[in-house]
């Protein structure tokens, strides 16, 4: 729910419209207003409230104007989006994880302000949940991650949800990211420094992957993922083949996206 309110510190000279109501490039909405009569400039006060309630104001002196709402307003298919902005919060639910790391965060971020660091030795970030992707059924993922070195079976995310679910670097060549579900399946060769891959899963044993693009998918993968438990890690395989450098966001929805959706998440960080 977005809640928007104006009051004014000296009388209007007429009635003041709303022009114009967008989102920019990082999924913020932008409020425009000019004002009737002779142009005259008045002090407007912008209220912005979130789904939670929390308010976002911006107060500013001329006609033509923005006013920023936070990029976590939760699309109908959302799962959970962590954005490590210092915090390890799941903006969109409930699946907080529990910091097992020591490394901080760096504000070299793709996404927002803050990327979460991991030593390459045993940080990690985890939630016992076995049901964060659907099982059975779609699912997409976005993630930004940016890495120092690459290893031989860095995790970036180890999720063991009833089936294995795995996006890893190095498994099966040094330079590649790779998804495992049981079997290893390569998705393109990747670099040190900022990256993104999409996933998409369409409940029927496949995948479509995006490395660095919005479109089409890099590969396509048939295949059946293997049975598993354990939960979510992100960062290391819960302490083991741990992942070195920077994950900046990372978005999950509960269906395959459309090519639209998925060249806007790459492009702006939200469909």
């Amino acid at each position: 729910i977005v809640e928007l309110t104006k009051s004014f510190e000296s009388n209007p000279v007429e009635e003041q419209t709303v022009l114009r109501t967008t989102t920019d490039r990082n999924g913020n909405y932008i409020f425009e207003f000019h004002p009737d009569g002779d142009g005259t400039t008045q002090d407007y006060h912008v209220s912005c409230y979130n789904h939670d309630g929390t308010a976002y104001v911006n107060s500013f002196n001329n006609p033509g104007v923005t006013a920023d709402l936070p990029s976590n307003v939760i699309p109908d298919s959302g799962i959970s989006q962590w954005e490590f902005e210092q915090d390890l919060t799941d903006s969109w639910g409930n699946l907080d994880l529990t910091d097992s790391t020591s490394a901080g965060y760096t504000t070299n971020a793709q996404q927002g302000s803050y990327a979460k660091l991991f030593d390459g030795t045993d940080d990690r970030a985890t939630n016992p949940t076995e049901s964060w992707l659907p099982s059975g059924s779609a699912w997409s993922i976005g993630v930004w991650f940016d890495p120092d070195t690459l290893g031989s079976d860095d995790r970036i995310i180890d999720y063991r949800g009833g089936v294995y679910h795995i996006l890893n670097i190095g498994r099966s060549a040094t330079d590649t990211l790779g998804l495992y579900d049981g079997v290893d399946h390569a998705i393109g060769t990747i670099s040190t420094g900022d990256n993104y891959v999409g996933i998409g899963y369409d409940g029927n044993g496949s995948y479509e992957c995006y490395l660095n693009t919005g479109g089409p998918p890099t590969t396509t993968v048939s295949s059946t993922p293997g049975s598993a438990s354990g939960g979510l890690s992100v960062g290391s395989s819960d302490g083991d083949d741990p992942y070195d450098s920077a994950i900046s966001q990372i978005n999950s929805y509960d269906k395959l996206l459309s090519s639209s959706e998925w060249d806007s998440l790459y492009s702006s960080g939200s469909i």
